[in-house]
């Protein structure tokens, strides 16, 4: 399981690398540019402290939710102090919830962090 942590990338098409982006302006990030700058250091959340600070999840998409892997790590946008919302991985923290998992692994986008990029700050919420 450990080996699977570590590498969890490796067993995913590189799709999801670039299949997820935002842009504004003539600014794009991708999935992949995050998981970049995040790399493989993870931290484990309650997952219902976590679903508290957040907004409501999705309710569409049950099957979605019933596939999700939760080997792989979600990532959480933080500003503030407070988990924000969920950036990747709705689907496998609300199967957490569903099976009523208490801690979920976790990659966090700190936005109060001098370290993090400009442009993750100002695409996800981290300049007012």
């Amino acid at each position: 399981m450990k080996l699977l942590m570590e590498n969890w990338r490796s067993y995913l098409s590189e799709d999801w690398r670039t299949e997820t982006d935002w842009e504004k302006g003539e600014e794009k990030i991708t999935l992949g540019d995050v998981d970049n700058y995040l790399g493989n250091e993870t931290d484990n959340i309650n997952v219902s402290e976590l679903s508290q600070q957040i907004p409501s999840l999705p309710t569409r998409g049950a099957e979605r939710v019933s596939a999700a892997s939760l080997d792989y790590p979600i990532i959480v946008v933080k500003r503030g102090g407070k988990y924000r919302y969920v950036l990747d991985g709705n689907h496998r923290l609300q199967k957490a919830i569903n099976q009523k998992i208490e801690i979920i692994k976790a990659k966090i986008l700190d936005l109060d962090n001098p370290e993090t990029p400009e442009a993750f700050k100002e695409m996800f919420g981290g300049t007012e």
